[in-house]
C-alpha cells in the first residue's frame, strides 16, 4: 500500500456459501483474511452476507473486524447501503501504524512528537489532539487520539483514533507525522 496516510480495507460481499472462487472453502478464505489483518500495514477486511451467512462470522473475525454484516429479505438494498455506511466508520479504519522513528540510531519513535493530521475532501487540514487514552475519548469535546498495540517492551505500535473523530474522517486523508509535539486536548 503506497498511500499510508488512507487506511485500505477489503470488503469481501458474498451469498454466504462460497462455491465459486478458488479457494472455495471457507477456513481458507477465512486464512486469507486473518493474513490481511495481520500484515504490515493492517488490512481489515469487512464481510457482507448478502441472503446467506453460512460460516461468515470466522472469515470477519479471522479478518479483524469482528462480525459479519448479513443483507436479507425484504429491504436488503437500503441494508447493503446502510451496512457499506458502518464500514466507512468502522473503528479498525482508526488504528494507524506509528512510523518508524527518521533517525536510524533511534530506534524507538518519541510518541511525544507525534502529529495526527486529518484533512477533509474539501477544507484546511486539522490537528487531531492527542488525548491520555480511550477513556479521556468522552470528556474530549473535540475527540482526540492515543496510543496503543504495545509491544514486547511496552512501547506503544499504533494510534488509535477516538470514535467521535473517527467518524468524521469520511472521505478525506490522515497523516501520521514524527518530530513535532503534538496538541494536547483539553481534559
Amino acid at each position: 500500500m503506497d498511500n499510508r496516510a488512507r487506511q485500505a480495507v477489503v470488503v469481501f460481499v458474498t451469498d454466504g456459501y462460497p462455491t465459486q472462487c478458488d479457494p472455495t472453502d471457507v477456513p481458507s478464505i477465512a486464512d486469507l483474511a486473518e493474513e490481511s489483518w495481520t500484515e504490515n500495514p493492517r488490512v481489515p477486511v469487512f464481510v457482507i452476507g448478502i441472503d446467506g451467512e453460512h460460516n461468515l462470522r470466522q472469515i470477519a473475525v479471522a479478518g479483524g473486524t469482528r462480525e459479519p454484516f448479513v443483507v436479507k429479505g425484504e429491504g436488503s438494498t437500503e441494508r447493503l447501503v446502510t451496512a457499506l455506511k458502518n464500514i466507512t466508520t468502522d473503528t479498525a479504519r482508526c488504528e494507524f501504524e506509528i512510523p518508524p522513528s527518521p533517525d536510524p540510531d533511534f530506534l524507538s519513535p518519541d510518541t511525544e512528537r507525534v502529529q495526527v493530521i486529518y484533512t477533509p475532501a474539501s477544507g484546511d487540514p486539522q490537528e487531531i489532539p492527542r488525548v491520555s487514552g480511550y477513556s479521556a475519548c468522552a470528556g474530549a469535546p473535540n475527540g482526540g487520539w492515543y496510543t496503543g498495540g504495545f509491544d514486547k517492551d511496552g512501547k506503544p505500535t499504533k494510534i488509535v483514533v477516538c470514535p467521535c473523530s473517527c467518524a468524521n474522517f469520511a472521505a478525506g486523508s490522515v497523516e501520521v507525522t514524527l518530530g513535532c509535539r503534538a496538541t494536547p486536548s483539553v481534559e
